[in-house]
């Protein structure tokens, strides 16, 4: 089906072009580029399991029509003016009816998303359209395609993600209980589970459990082992490790978690590029603090944001400026230059300040830049994806400049936030502000038979890196790994996981 333009291709994190470099990282993905349209991924969610269907009407043409349609629209000599392509008008709950007729074993919405009255839909007139010989394809026909189409190119098994929970008494110090961390498992998720493994690591041989995130309302992977078994073959996990489910998106869904506990650990969140996800990103972060609120034996709370909501800010770059704890992204700046994941980011960390404030919960957040280092989880995440299009053959690298962080580096960061006691306010984690020319330099010392790519993408001069500063996470005992040992540490792991050469 033809749905709305889609969104802006990536930036980095200050709004510099980096679509080349999503482009490549999807590819080594799946192989191909696997990227949904605004249109599919408007209702793509409703075949995903969501909870509601939205109050809206929209008007519904399917694509083969539209592509019909320009041709006509060139060759009949006499086309001339506008032409209205709508097959039909429908309500949302009008197209969930036909998927249920479609795929009666699909879990749909059976509600809308609010309670007030459907809005009506409308008339179109078809006539001039009908003068350029489109037949117009049924939504019901539209609909059935475009779900073939998704199924086809697996984003029903590869796009949704759990997110796991974890509380867990803790050796560090005698007196304190539970910690609990909430950690996201999939694509782009390997801080999360680094440090949900060091925590893990060192806790007590009491109970942890670990809870699968329904806000995706993912019906299938619960009980796949392929997505937690390495979680599950850390030492002690059989014993410790219990899973159970929980709702990111909705209210007080993790109250009886966090009663009892002593800390609470949020990690990461999915990466997502589209304005819709902001809300959720904001939701994620305030149900988990709202329910930290509501416990009398949370102490402390340690908040994974991103070095994308530090360096927003629209002032232009220069070698000797140097950027810290000071600094946050500019929404406006962000709305602006459609930055959907910085403005998401940066929005959901203001909002957990003011609610930390209000409730007076101790938090500290960590903010991390592009994490390198070895991986846990058997999926690629958009880092390692990143590197390995790099050393697969790509042609060109990216002209982006990042901040680079190990992953191990920022596990250790979030335990000591969380065990130091003079521990506040915010920490970025930078080791190194690197171009990918640099990165293609060091991959080139580490791995000289490698074929990596000579140029960069587009003839634009060299985006400058900006300078972070490292004094404040140097008090959290941070001794910052080197971006080569990040980047031999992840090539290693994807050798091993047999990525390299795919």
């Amino acid at each position: 089906m033809e749905g709305r333009e889609a969104p802006r291709p990536g930036q980095d994190e200050e709004g510099n072009e980096a679509g080349e470099e999503l482009e490549r990282a999807d590819k080594a993905r799946g192989g191909q580029r696997r990227r949904r349209s605004s249109g599919s991924g408007g209702w793509w969610s409703l075949v995903v399991c969501s909870q509601t269907y939205p109050n809206a009407s929209f008007g519904w043409i399917n694509v083969k029509d539209v592509a019909n349609a320009h041709i006509q629209a060139y060759e009949i000599p006499s086309a001339n003016g506008r032409y209205c392509l709508v097959e039909r008008v429908a309500h949302y709950s009008e197209v969930v009816t036909i998927l249920h007729k479609l795929y009666p074993s699909f879990q749909l919405p059976e509600k809308s998303a609010d309670d007030k009255p459907f809005v009506p839909t409308y008339h179109v007139s078809k006539q001039k359209a009908k003068t350029l010989g489109i037949d117009f394809i049924s939504v019901e026909d539209g609909l059935k395609e475009t779900v073939e189409s998704l199924t086809k190119k697996k984003f029903f098994a590869s796009r949704r993600r759990p997110v796991l929970f974890s509380d867990y008494n803790n050796t560090l110090d005698s007196t304190k209980s539970d910690v609990w961390s909430s950690t996201t498992t999939g694509e782009d998720d390997a801080e999360a589970e680094i440090s949900f493994s060091k925590l893990f690591m060192r806790a007590n041989p009491n109970r942890t459990s670990l809870c699968t995130d329904t806000s995706h309302r993912d019906c299938t992977r619960d009980s796949n082992p392929k997505k937690t078994e390495h979680l599950l073959a850390l030492d002690g996990a059989k014993e410790r490790l219990h899973l159970f489910k929980g709702n990111l998106l909705e209210e007080g869904s993790f109250d009886s978690v966090v009663d009892g506990c002593d800390g609470v650990f949020h990690t990461k969140i999915p990466c997502f590029l589209q304005l819709r996800s902001t809300v959720h990103f904001i939701l994620r972060t305030l149900n988990v603090l709202g329910s930290c609120a509501k416990s009398p034996t949370v102490k402390r709370v340690v908040l994974t944001s991103s070095m994308a909501a530090v360096t927003c800010t629209g002032r232009p770059r220069t070698p000797d400026g140097i950027t810290d704890e000071t600094w946050f992204s500019d929404p406006e700046f962000c709305k602006e230059n459609m930055l959907w994941y910085q403005l998401s980011k940066t929005l959901a960390e203001d909002a957990a300040w003011k609610f930390a404030k209000e409730k007076g919960i101790d938090m500290v957040v960590i903010n991390p830049s592009v994490v390198v280092g070895p991986l846990l989880q058997p999926t690629l995440n958009s880092t390692s994806a990143a590197i390995l299009e790099l050393i697969n053959g790509s042609q060109t690298y990216p002209n982006a400049s990042y901040g680079w962080i190990n992953v191990k580096d920022v596990a250790n960061a979030h335990i000591q936030a969380y065990e130091i006691p003079s521990a506040s306010g915010r920490y970025c984690l930078v080791e190194r502000m690197a171009h990918f020319s640099e990165v293609v330099k060091i991959l080139h010392e580490l791995y000289p038979s490698f074929q990596l790519p000579e140029k960069v993408a587009g003839d634009k001069p060299y985006i400058p890196a900006k300078q972070v500063s490292k004094e404040k996470a140097k008090t959290l005992g941070i001794d910052f790994i080197s971006l080569e040992e990040g980047l031999k540490e992840i090539v290693e792991s994807l050798t091993q996981k047999k990525f390299v050469g795919m």
